[in-house]
């Protein structure tokens, strides 16, 4: 079913244009995912450096090389490409191994810690070698954190930075196997923590992978969805989400299992019914995604989602290429925040938490934190107008924010 939209019209340009090569990547990905390389674009040798950045920043590099190997580009650069990615599989095999190894020790500890997103997306990739990811994270409540925490510092893991009660940051600086510990979807002290009342039930009837010989606890298809969609929701709210979630995404959409009805009911509750409505029809339009199955009466198959699309290609995984977009993520946060329930989320002050990720002295010397405040302000002062900049990228994602009826 579909439902008309006739409460926003569509939005002017609030971006710059998309690139070649952004759209170049995004035309990768969609040769990947429906299995062809005919569609593939030309990689000249003039632009190849560009290209790869912009490949470095989705996280597809691997995945380029290997849509690429035979056509559409000189072979010394094919060459390099396939040198770089080849480096990027060991490193994030290895890596893998580590996170195996320690999961394996968690749950021969009598813990019982759910993984989502990395391996469990990984499993649903044709050539699953080819995800590229940053971590691992795990969900582990009540004394299972507390066992999780101590198996994985008693494996020569270490505490790294930005901890709060309900999450840890744990590297292994021989592999570089990074895993975060989650005591709760999502942490209770961000503007996201509501999206938890959604995923109260994460840990109930739980299915499993097998992962090279390791079962894995993972949440259902469901649940799983409902959890990666929202942590893509979360990011888009902050500065972006990359092309490689919506490959997820497209991917465990596929299971025939999924009430489409539950999915958006449960999205709209906390405005990411048009997010995921757009998403969705990004994956059909691009990635081959069957939607004829997806009943829902929130399900609009006529809106546009192509600005979606543009920001998408636009930021790199989670928006981070652009410093403009995060430093604007406070802008958009706050009126994510405004719209659902009246709070402000400052955009100068920001706390404690959120300043240690910029300004890392605050990890060791938290008192300090009216002294940043005082360096933040006067680099938007003194940056080539750097503030002006970061608020115009929030108030033109706000823009998009708005046409997807995710804020007011």
């Amino acid at each position: 079913m579909s439902k008309s939209r006739n409460n926003n019209k569509k939005t002017n340009k609030v971006h710059k244009n998309n690139t070649s090569f952004e759209n170049a990547v995004f035309e990768i990905a969609s040769a990947f995912m429906n299995g062809s390389k005919s569609s593939v674009p030309e990689i000249d040798d003039k632009n190849f450096n560009d290209y790869v950045e912009k490949l470095r920043e989705h996280k597809l590099l691997p995945l380029a090389a290997f849509v690429m190997s035979d056509t559409k580009i000189s072979e010394p650069n094919c060459q390099l490409l396939k040198s770089e990615a080849l480096a990027q599989i060991m490193f994030q095999e290895n890596k893998n191994s580590a996170f195996l190894k320690a999961y394996k020790a968690m749950i021969s500890a009598g813990a019982k810690p759910i993984c989502v997103k990395g391996c469990v997306c990984e499993a649903l990739w044709s050539i699953p070698s080819l995800r590229i990811s940053g971590d691992a994270d795990i969900i582990a409540s009540g004394k299972d954190f507390c066992i999780c925490s101590d198996v994985l510092q008693s494996l020569g893991f270490s505490i790294s930075d930005d901890n709060s009660n309900d999450e840890k940051s744990f590297i292994d600086k021989n592999n570089g196997c990074k895993i975060e510990l989650h005591s709760s979807p999502f942490s209770d002290d961000s503007f996201a923590s509501d999206f938890n009342n959604l995923l109260e039930d994460l840990s109930l009837n739980t299915s499993s992978v097998i992962i090279d010989g390791v079962e894995v606890l993972c949440p259902s298809v469901q649940k799983h969805l409902i959890y990666v969609v929202l942590h893509a929701f979360k990011h888009f709210i902050i500065a972006g989400v990359g092309i490689r979630q919506l490959m997820d995404i497209s991917l465990i959409s596929m299971d025939e299992s999924i009430d489409w009805k539950i999915v958006f009911e449960k999205c709209s509750l906390v405005s990411a019914d048009g997010f995921l409505n757009a998403v969705l029809l990004i994956c059909n339009k691009y990635f081959g995604l069957d939607i004829s199955r997806i009943d829902s009466p929130l399900f609009d198959s006529s809106l546009d989602c192509e600005l979606m699309l543009d920001d998408i290609k636009q930021g790199g995984i989670y928006g981070s290429v652009d410093s403009d977009r995060q430093s604007g993520g406070n802008l958009t946060r706050n009126s994510y925040s405004k719209s659902q329930n009246g709070e402000h989320y400052a955009y100068i002050f920001l706390p404690l938490k959120d300043m240690k990720k910029r300004y890392p002295y605050l990890r060791r010397f938290p008192f300090l934190l009216p002294f940043a405040w005082i360096q933040r302000i006067f680099r938007f002062l003194f940056s080539d107008n750097k503030l002006s900049e970061s608020v115009a990228s929030g108030k033109a994602r706000e823009n998009v924010m708005k046409y997807y009826r995710i804020v007011k």
